[in-house]
C-alpha cells in the first residue's frame, strides 16, 4: 500500500509540474490498465513503440486528443503520453493507436474527476506516515529503457576513407597503425564504453528481429490474400503491429503464419484465403525460420568484433597484410556484419537482403552505395547478419558442413548450427564452440536486457 500510494504521488508531481494538463478537459485524461503499441510518427506502420501498463502503483498516464485524430488511419486515434510508470514523459508528442485497443486498455481513473490537483496531493499526502517532503518520492524504474544513439556521422562512405587509408600504408604496422589512429578519432560510437555499445546492438538485435518477424507475416499474408496493393498491406501490417503481443510478435515464424493471417481473415477478410501459399513460403527469403532468434545475429558479431569493442567501423586488420593485396585491400569485411562486399552484392541481387532500412533495388552499382553506406549505420550491418543466416538456415546442409560439425558435436545438426558453420568455414571449430558458450548465456538471461548485453560485452 505504502509503493502504491509513493508511485501514486510521483504522478500527481508529474501533473503539479504540467499546468497544461489541466487546462484540458478533465475527461481527456485515461490512465492505461494495459500495454499498448503505438506509431510515433504518422502514416509509417514501420515505427512504432510499445507504451507500458501502469505497475505496482505507478501510473502511465495518457491525454485522448480527439481534435487530431488521423485520416490516414481511420481506425486509429491520437493520444498523447503524459507519464510512464509515474515518471514524466518529456517532451509530450502526439502518437497515435488503435482504437480498438485503446478502448480495451485505458480507463477514466479518479484523477480525471478532480480538477484541482492540490486537493489530489492533500488526499495522498494525509495517508502516508511520515509525509514526504514536497515532491521527492522514491519511484521504481521503468522495465526498460532503450540506450541512446549517438548522432550518426553526416557523411557515410566513411568504408572508402578506411580503405584510402589501408592502401597508403607502406608496412602492415604502418597500416594497422592509421586504422587504430583513424578509429581513435572518427569512430561513431568512440565516446561510449564497451557495455553501452553491448546494449546499443542489444536493443537493435530484438528490433530489428521483430520487425522482420512482422514484416514476413505481413508480406505472406498479403499474397495467401490477394491484395498485394499498398493500401491493404498498410492495413495488414497496421493489424499485426497492434493486434499481437509483444510474446507473440518475438516467436512469429513460417510455422505460424497460417494461424495469425486467418486472425486478420476473420475479422476483416472475406473473400478467400490461399493455404497452400503458407507452405509454399518455407523457402522464400522473406519468411521467417523457426530456429530464428537475436541471439544467433548477436553471438556472430561478439565473434567478429568483441576484439574491436564492438565498433560499427571496425576493419578486419587482415586488411593489412600484404600477400595478394596488389595495391587493394585484401579483405572488404568491415563493421558488425563484417560483410564482405561480394557476399553482400550476390545476396542483395538475388533477392536474399531486402533490408528494410533502404530501398529494394538489384542495381549493382546501387547495391555497391548501399554496402559502402553500411559503414556508417549499424542497423544495416545487423539486419544483413539476420538476414543471411536466416537464409543460411533454409539452404541445404553439403557434406563438408556436416563434417565440420560432427568434428565438435556427434550429435544431429541442427540447422542454426548449419548456417553458423557455414557463416565462417575458415573457423567452422571455434565459431560453433563460442556461439554455443554465448546462446547458453542469453538463455540464463531470460528476457533481461541489461544481462544480455553482459554476454554480449563479457562481464
Amino acid at each position: 500500500m505504502r509503493m502504491q500510494a509513493f508511485g501514486f504521488l510521483a504522478v500527481l508531481c508529474t501533473f503539479i509540474a504540467s499546468s497544461s494538463l489541466w487546462s484540458q478537459s478533465a475527461s481527456d485524461i485515461f490512465i492505461l490498465d494495459k500495454s499498448i503499441d503505438v506509431l510515433t510518427r504518422a502514416r509509417n506502420f514501420r515505427v512504432d513503440e510499445t507504451i507500458p501498463a501502469s505497475r505496482n502503483g505507478n501510473l502511465t498516464v495518457i491525454r485522448r486528443v480527439s481534435g487530431e485524430d488521423p485520416s490516414w488511419w481511420p481506425q486509429g486515434v491520437a493520444i498523447q503520453v503524459l507519464s510512464v510508470n509515474g515518471r514524466e514523459r518529456r517532451p509530450v508528442k502526439t502518437v497515435y493507436v488503435a482504437k480498438r485497443w485503446f478502448d480495451r486498455g485505458t480507463r477514466q481513473g479518479d484523477l480525471s474527476h478532480l480538477q484541482d490537483p492540490q486537493e489530489v496531493q492533500q488526499q495522498v499526502l494525509s495517508a502516508l506516515t511520515p509525509v514526504v517532503p514536497e515532491c521527492e518520492v522514491q519511484v521504481n524504474e521503468p522495465e526498460y529503457e532503450a540506450p541512446r544513439e549517438p548522432a550518426r556521422p553526416a557523411r557515410h562512405d566513411t568504408y572508402t576513407t578506411l580503405a584510402q587509408l589501408v592502401q597508403s600504408g607502406r608496412t602492415p604496422r604502418d597500416c594497422h597503425n592509421k586504422l587504430r589512429t583513424w578509429y581513435r578519432r572518427h569512430s561513431m560510437w568512440k565516446d561510449l564504453s564497451r557495455k553501452q555499445r553491448a546494449e546499443l546492438i542489444i536493443d537493435k538485435a530484438h528490433t530489428i528481429s521483430t520487425n522482420m518477424r512482422v514484416d514476413g507475416l505481413v508480406d505472406t499474408c498479403a499474397r495467401a490474400l490477394g491484395r498485394t496493393d499498398r493500401a491493404s498491406i498498410d492495413e495488414i501490417k497496421a493489424f499485426m503491429t497492434t493486434r499481437l503481443s509483444a510474446s507473440e510478435k518475438a516467436r512469429i515464424n513460417v510455422t505460424n503464419y497460417e494461424a495469425n493471417c486467418r486472425r486478420y481473415f476473420v475479422e476483416y477478410g472475406g473473400g478467400q484465403i490461399n493455404t497452400s501459399l503458407f507452405r509454399e513460403r518455407i523457402n522464400d527469403p522473406q519468411s521467417i525460420h523457426p530456429e530464428f532468434d537475436p541471439s544467433l545475429a548477436v553471438c556472430i558479431i561478439k565473434r567478429e568484433t568483441s576484439s574491436t569493442d564492438f565498433d560499427p567501423h571496425s576493419m578486419n586488420y587482415s586488411f593489412c597484410q600484404l600477400r595478394g593485396r596488389q595495391g587493394r585491400p585484401r579483405s572488404t569485411a568491415h563493421g558488425l556484419g563484417q560483410f564482405t562486399q561480394t557476399t553482400f552484392l550476390s545476396l542483395r541481387e538475388s533477392g536474399v537482403m531486402p533490408l528494410s532500412s533502404i530501398s529494394d533495388s538489384t542495381s549493382r552499382s546501387t547495391n555497391r552505395v548501399n554496402f559502402r553506406n553500411m559503414s556508417t549505420d549499424p542497423d544495416m550491418q545487423i539486419e544483413s547478419i539476420f538476414r543471411y543466416i536466416n537464409y543460411l538456415m533454409k539452404a541445404p546442409s553439403s557434406a563438408r558442413i556436416r563434417n565440420m560439425h560432427n568434428q565438435v558435436y556427434n550429435d544431429s545438426i541442427e540447422d542454426w548450427e548449419k548456417a553458423v558453420i557455414s557463416y565462417d568455414q575458415d573457423r567452422a571449430s571455434d565459431y560453433i564452440r563460442g556461439v554455443h558458450a554465448c546462446r547458453r548465456c542469453f538463455g540464463r538471461a531470460g528476457n533481461d536486457r541489461s544481462a544480455q548485453a553482459d554476454c554480449l560485452s563479457g562481464n
